[in-house]
């Protein structure tokens, strides 16, 4: 302890009693120090100062009291040696029991006193020799078959016993049948099992450890909790009544729990077997006996038995820091961890030099808790430029970090499998360990390649993988059987071509089939639903782009193929309607087109011929049935084609006029439903002093096509609960606005 005046300080030492008599004193580093009836003891305490440096001007006394509370030591001066140890030494009283003691010290102008406390305890019986208990064992009288006194006697009784013998030819037997046994045992618990996934990513363990953090900080103040109440329960024995001791002792067993406890039950037996479902650490176990002995002690309601509680409750106390030791070395591991593969994630990102992934690489592998883990590092087939080896190199380091977080994430015990793949042009690696540390044992490897694989897209494989389809699956998997040795690694790859990849030409064909289409239909009714479907697909084909760059490893990559894929047969499917309203519009040129698009004005309009052809057929046979003369019938002959001319002449020329009309009406008045039949014009309302953005998709988080400042008509393309998608009439722009802005036109007559 560090004095507030001139820095000396005073070490308590955690055997502060020096051994006089061999039979008569002992102290345990952390125990109380006990004293036999009538032997020599002495109680010492080692002073030093802030540098450790032995202080021997000090004055030290000692002062004690017997189990009564009467005085025993009454301030006694202490002799000090030239090592700054100050001790007293007494003869051990008759009285047994528990003795309050303090040293107090005077260092300079310091002073401070310390517990010193002891126990005296009655001399203990003869101990028996090693020659007492055989003789005792073999003398025993009552031997039978069903105890041990014949068995042991048919055994060493026996003529003709030698080491090779029956008795070892047995031993022998055993030996066996328990090695077979264990060896079994291995087979069954820690026979790996390969299932690998290229989805899979690296496992995240932090969640993990903050629980078993919060867990083994539990566990931590429970056991805290067992020792001070112990530590009470025998420095105030002799105060103590049954009751209180009664409820102290059962306070204890609630803290303990059962060890049947499950891992959501707040005791220690329960906080155990929630750190035992997470993690297969030794030191639990070491935990878990500890706390059954506590348990059983807590029966013994004696001043022996609580006294026996101490000594147990401290080794209780060391196992659980033992643990707590562990949780912080795990965390310590998994942040180590997690900053490696964010070194090699930005390497990959950024570009990198060889001198940079040596580094790295040493400092993965300096961490790394997989027997064998650098054999994942070596290439299973050698790329063909430095680039590619150098990128599969970090893309190696990141799937041992993937491997060694996975087994972290298992609790550090068992099999572990992990996949990842390297370029060249895509490797699919696999690397598997056997757990046992007794026996080989035989990995079974199945796994399954991506179903866009086809047989010819393989292009090489390790010796013993054999590639096999799968009819109900519809994909392709490759298999083996490899023998692997006790604790031993190893890593399994397939180089397969790389097909995923949606080429630029493909986008670009796309985007310009898209313009070809959409140009035809510029004056026709279909325009607003053609630069609908247009602008669609170029999202698409963007999106498609976008994805495809943002790709650092294979496994981002054929994530971000298959996302790709689905925009490009979405931008297929639009590009499909396209064509049918080019065909649409290609129909409508024609005359039966023409009829089938037309207005009620051109319909009329045909009405109106039909009705005046007849009529004008009706005077003509009235003409022709007349009562007149050959000459007025001439005549009228002739007039009556003059008159089926004109009529025929009328009608063409309605004809044509309806057919304009009904081109005008169709292309000025079609109706307004949104993307359908023709323009849709709107008014988009600019507020004063103020400015209102055009979007490129309905996103207030979308990059800006323009800033509008001043109110103006537009044609609205499409809309949705917040956002209308909008173009001028020259069309020079098109994009999405605020709904609270657009207004519809007022009519003529006042309304919208």
């Amino acid at each position: 302890m560090v004095t507030t005046k001139n820095n000396s300080l005073i070490v308590v030492t955690l055997a502060g009693a020096a051994l006089i008599s061999a039979t008569g004193v002992g102290a345990a580093a952390g125990s109380i120090q006990t004293c036999t009836v009538g032997a020599s003891c002495t109680a010492g305490e080692f002073v030093y100062d802030d540098s450790y440096a032995p202080v021997t001007g000090g004055t030290c006394t000692i002062t004690s009291r017997y189990p009564d509370g009467t005085v025993h030591i009454n301030a006694a001066a202490m002799t000090g040696a030239s090592d700054g140890w100050y001790s007293y030494g007494f003869t051990a009283p008759t009285t047994t029991g528990y003795y309050r003691a303090q040293v107090c010290c005077t260092i300079g102008t310091d002073y401070m006193c310390l517990d010193k406390s002891w126990e005296v305890v009655a001399a203990a019986a003869t101990v028996p020799t090693a020659g007492d208990i055989a003789s005792a064992v073999w003398g025993y009288s009552n031997r039978t078959m069903a105890g041990f006194g014949n068995l042991i006697s048919d055994l060493w009784s026996h003529t003709g016993r030698t080491l090779t013998g029956s008795q070892a030819t047995n031993i022998t037997n055993i030996t066996s049948t328990i090695t077979q046994t264990r060896t079994l045992l291995e087979q069954l618990v820690n026979k790996p099992v390969v299932q690998n996934f290229i989805e899979e990513d690296i496992p995240e363990v932090g969640a993990k450890i903050e629980e078993t953090k919060q867990t083994a900080s539990q566990l931590f103040m429970s056991g805290q909790y067992v020792v001070s109440k112990t530590g009470v329960l025998f420095l105030k024995w002799g105060q103590l009544s049954d009751g209180d001791l009664s409820k102290s002792l059962t306070e204890i067993e609630k803290t303990l729990g059962e060890e049947t406890d499950s891992a959501a039950t707040n005791t220690l037996f329960g906080q155990l077997a929630s750190l035992k479902r997470s993690w297969g650490w030794k030191e639990l176990d070491v935990v878990l006996t500890q706390a059954r002995v506590v348990k059983a002690a807590l029966a013994d309601r004696r001043f022996a038995g609580v006294k026996s509680l101490t000594s147990y409750t401290a080794g209780l106390e060391k196992a659980i820091g033992e643990v707590t030791d562990r949780v912080a070395e795990v965390e310590k591991l998994a942040a180590v961890l997690e900053e490696r593969q964010a070194e090699a994630d930005k390497m990959l990102a950024g570009g990198t030099s060889p001198t940079r992934v040596n580094e790295l690489t040493k400092a993965v592998l300096a961490v790394n808790r997989l027997p064998k883990g650098d054999m994942a590092i070596v290439p299973s087939f050698q790329a063909d430029t430095a680039e590619k080896r150098l990128k599969n190199r970090l893309l190696a380091i990141r799937g041992l970090i993937g491997a060694n977080k996975k087994f972290l994430a298992k609790g550090m015990i068992g099999w572990v499998d992990y996949t990842w793949l390297e370029v060249g042009s895509v490797v699919f690696k696999s690397l598997v360990t056997n757990p046992s540390s007794l026996i080989s044992q035989t990995v079974s490897l199945k796994y399954y390649l991506p179903a866009e694989i086809k047989k010819e897209d393989i292009l090489q494989s390790d010796a013993g993988l054999e590639v096999k389809f799968d009819a109900e699956k519809n994909q392709y998997y490759v298999e083996g059987e490899f023998l692997l040795k006790p604790g031993e690694s190893r890593t399994l790859a397939v180089r397969t071509a790389d097909i995923w990849v949606v080429s630029q030409d493909a986008v670009d064909s796309a985007r310009k089939q898209a313009v070809e289409l959409a140009r035809p239909l510029e004056k026709t009714a279909y325009f607003a639903q053609s630069i609908t479907l247009k602008s669609d697909i170029d999202v698409a084909l963007d999106k498609v782009v976008a994805l495809q760059k943002e790709v650092v490893t294979p496994e981002q990559k054929i994530r971000a193929y298959r996302e790709a894929s689905i925009e490009m047969n979405g931008a297929n499917a639009k590009m499909d309607k396209l064509k049918e309203l080019v065909t649409q519009a290609s129909a409508s040129n024609s005359l039966f087109g023409f009829v089938g698009g037309a207005q009620a004005m051109s319909v009329w309009g045909l009405i109106i011929i039909l009705v005046a052809g007849f009529v004008f057929l009706a005077l003509y046979m009235r003409t022709l049935n007349g009562h007149v003369n050959q000459e007025v019938v001439e005549v009228k002959r002739r007039e009556g084609g003059g008159r089926i001319a004109v009529a025929v002449m009328v009608g063409v020329l309605s004809a044509g006029i309806s057919g304009v009309i009904s081109w005008k009406v169709n292309l000025v008045t079609a109706p307004t439903v949104l993307g359908v039949g023709g323009p849709d014009i709107v008014r988009v309302t600019v507020p004063e002093n103020g400015t209102v953005n055009v979007l490129q998709t309905a996103s207030a988080t979308s990059g800006v096509v323009m800033r509008l400042k001043t109110t103006m008509e537009v044609i609205r393309l499409g809309e949705d609960a917040k956002w209308a998608q909008v173009t001028p009439e020259d069309q020079s722009w098109q994009g999405w606005v605020a709904r609270e802005f657009v207004v519809e036109p007022v009519s003529e007559n006042g309304g919208r």
